[in-house]
């Protein structure tokens, strides 16, 4: 499921040319770092930014709750992707 959602926020932004901060893990799990560990979401050095909840299934399951991609100029649509998170709130 990760891979799936990491490579899809990757190529999000690759699509609008952004790339992720080193604060959170771009790569592998992206609940990880930033996402949890209380990084100011609106920090503007943190941007694109995420934010997660891991008090599913018993603290064992983690969802997006955030995605941030202000401060940019992009253009066209949002990928269909955006909607298989189903726990994201805030865009």
């Amino acid at each position: 499921l990760w891979h799936e959602t990491v490579k899809a926020l990757n190529s999000l932004f690759q699509q609008w040319d952004a790339q992720a901060v080193a604060l959170w893990n771009i790569s592998g799990e992206p609940c990880s770092g930033s996402a949890i560990n209380g990084t100011v979401f609106e920090d503007p050095a943190n941007n694109p930014a995420i934010t997660c909840d891991c008090t599913y299934d018993s603290n064992t399951t983690c969802h997006i709750t955030q995605l941030k991609i202000d401060q940019n100029y992009f253009t066209g649509t949002l990928p269909a992707f955006i909607g298989n998170l189903s726990a994201l709130t805030s865009l």
